[in-house]
């Protein structure tokens, strides 16, 4: 179970990295009152982020429901 963990993770990870890899371009962003020019990597980066924490959370706060 643990090899195939392993090898899930790894596709993961190359998926991740081939996705960063082909959105390199500058692209704007506004946000309120600022405006920002970067390349999509960052806001892909920072939705990854985000979303491996909010399921971080769901699955902490569904544990302690199980328990009680």
């Amino acid at each position: 179970m643990k090899k195939f963990k392993l090898i899930v993770l790894v596709i993961i990870v190359a998926l991740i990295a081939i996705i960063f890899w082909q959105n390199r371009q500058p692209v704007d962003f506004d946000l309120l009152f600022w405006s920002l020019n970067a390349p999509k990597t960052i806001a892909l980066f920072i939705t990854l982020v985000v979303g491996f924490i909010i399921g971080i959370i769901f699955c902490y706060v569904g544990s302690k429901k199980k328990k009680q």
